[in-house]
């Protein structure tokens, strides 16, 4: 029993988390002079070239059904608790030695971008099922980073301000880009942006 019970678990977190929900751009009612709008949210500004469809914010939908019971099943499985079951995922992004395989001592090295993909998956689910625990887990472990790049450090890896990050980690360390962004929501990320364009930190 337990191949299904982790099939839905990974299904629920790959239909809700790995791709974005989207909308219609010409919803709203046209404009005088036969323009369309397309507010549904605010957005910094607009593309240049209008898209047929538009993504929603995290969270604007949320599953039902037999859908949410695979939700559930991955919040109170694997995907809500993989920090208690292994180094990489409780100790990653923490600033301190990881007990895996092929990590450095300073933290760093695979495990830090393996960490990277479950709190991405964690925090979508978290949003997708308006769930206060898991959400606040998951923003405790990216509020370091966060203060980190506030605080001047040049990548996310915010306990070493001054590191250039080369080979693997020129890649591991631009992961948790977009996990920072959701987390942010609906706060306004552009402030955090900027700081990591000035310090040319490549968000995925």
């Amino acid at each position: 029993m337990k191949t299904p019970l982790l099939l839905a678990s990974a299904a629920a977190c790959l239909f809700l988390g790995g791709h974005p929900c989207a909308a219609s751009a010409t919803e709203a009612a046209a404009r005088a002079g036969g323009e369309a709008e397309t507010a549904n949210y605010p957005r910094a500004a607009e593309p240049m070239v209008k898209p047929a469809l538009v993504a929603l914010p995290p969270g604007a939908v949320e599953p039902a059904g037999w859908l949410r019971d695979w939700a559930l099943a991955a919040r109170d499985g694997i995907t809500g608790h993989l920090d208690e079951r292994h180094a990489t995922f409780r100790d990653g992004w923490k600033g301190i030695r990881i007990n895996s395989t092929g990590a450095e001592a300073d933290g760093t090295a695979w495990p830090i971008e393996q960490c990277s993909y479950w709190l991405d998956g964690a925090l979508r689910l978290g949003l997708v099922l308006h769930d206060e625990p898991l959400l606040k887990k998951i923003k405790a472990r990216l509020d370091p980073i966060v203060d980190g790049v506030n605080g001047g450090s040049k990548t996310f890896i915010y306990w070493k301000k001054e590191m250039r990050p080369q080979g693997f980690n020129g890649w591991a360390h631009t992961t948790p880009g977009r996990d920072i962004l959701h987390a942010l929501q609906p706060e306004d990320p552009f402030q955090l942006l900027h700081r990591t364009r000035q310090s040319r930190i490549l968000l995925v």
